[in-house]
């Protein structure tokens, strides 16, 4: 995974210099979770029934399948997912900075919010099990578990008992030590089949490979 220490999302603090000597130990020994093996991507570690986690020395991305697994049969895929800045000065994200890849390094971006809420009928059940199920294992086993939340909402909804935010929030910076959670929907990938392995990437400013996870939705 390519590191671009003077085009990612904003200022690199004084320990820089630090942070590249450790990402660049990382790659040389093949750190990346979701690398490939004999022409094929595998999954990222993972820590939970459903969630898989790649983390790295300046950020960490985690993703949860199981609501993704209850939509086998919907043309989009919902994704639960948490980025932390654990050693950039600021990490400045928007709808652009994600996308998801097939096996074959096909790229799908996030549909815009309106579009979504008009032809997606799970919507409004999918919130709700958001509130109550998203995330509730594995956490303890991150570095950032203490990290202070803050608030994004690509895909917002006003139900009472969903914790989504009611308003669109799809730009933020994440300073050093917080981190996001939130529900990402993609396009189902064609001929996707259970079994194989997505990626969830985020991408710099420049557009450029910064951390993505491999996951499996069984």
């Amino acid at each position: 995974m390519k590191f671009r220490p003077n085009n990612v999302f904003g200022a690199i603090g004084p320990s820089a210099c630090l942070i590249l000597a450790l990402l660049s130990a990382g790659s040389a020994g093949g750190g990346n979770p979701a690398q490939e093996q004999a022409g094929s991507p595998v999954p990222s570690r993972k820590i939970g029934y459903f969630t898989y986690l790649n983390e790295e020395v300046s950020a960490v991305l985690m993703v949860d399948v199981e609501l993704a697994r209850m939509r086998k049969d919907e043309n989009y895929i919902p994704l639960s997912m948490k980025l932390a800045n654990k050693g950039l000065h600021a990490l400045k994200i928007g709808r652009q900075s994600f996308e998801l890849l097939d096996p074959a390094d096909a790229a799908y971006s996030m549909p815009g919010f309106k579009a979504l809420e008009a032809v997606y009928k799970k919507y409004s059940a999918d919130a709700k099990f958001y509130a109550r199920k998203i995330f509730t294992e594995g956490d303890v086993q991150t570095s950032f578990s203490t990290f202070p939340k803050l608030p994004c909402s690509f895909f917002p909804h006003p139900a009472k008992d969903s914790t989504m935010h009611d308003v669109l929030i799809e730009e933020v910076e994440i300073p050093q030590g917080s981190y996001i959670e939130d529900l990402l929907y993609f396009p189902r990938p064609k001929g996707s089949e259970p079994g194989q392995v997505l990626r969830l990437r985020l991408l710099d400013e420049d557009r450029e490979p910064f951390i993505e996870v491999g996951f499996v939705i069984e």
